[in-house]
């Protein structure tokens, strides 16, 4: 588990949230790790996907939980471009905001075509409240 509160920076006094990159590998069966991130309020997941060839899309979704046992799919607050289906090499950023879970992962992040060239690199970005 990638515990935010415990091991990512604060804000500083007086200043605004911090945003610190997290890289957020793809583990078996497709699931990332679970990142902890209690009392925080905005998220953004950045997908950056290179090396797809033509016909070929990457598909997942991002999930949270209340109690870190039972996840279900949460939708962006923007929702373009489709997390659930992109077709073109590029970075792709989600963003949830307001309150959010405090168990988040990410699950099913992969190419639809089998032992494809493609590489997918996921990272996160919590703002925490001061």
């Amino acid at each position: 588990m990638i515990n935010v509160w415990e091991h990512q920076p604060a804000p500083a006094i007086g200043g605004g949230p911090v945003y610190t990159p997290i890289n957020i590998p793809i583990l078996a069966g497709g699931v990332t790790e679970v990142i902890y991130c209690p009392f925080n309020r905005d998220l953004w997941i950045q997908a950056v996907i290179k090396g797809m060839v033509s016909g070929e899309s990457v598909t997942g979704y991002i999930e949270g939980s209340l109690d870190g046992t039972n996840f279900g799919a949460i939708q962006p607050t923007r929702p373009y471009p489709d997390v659930n289906n992109i077709s073109v090499n590029g970075s792709y950023l989600f963003y949830y905001h307001g309150a959010i879970p405090p168990y988040i992962r990410l699950r099913g992040f992969a190419s639809t075509i089998p032992n494809t060239e493609a590489t997918i690199v996921l990272y996160a970005y919590i703002g925490q409240m001061n």
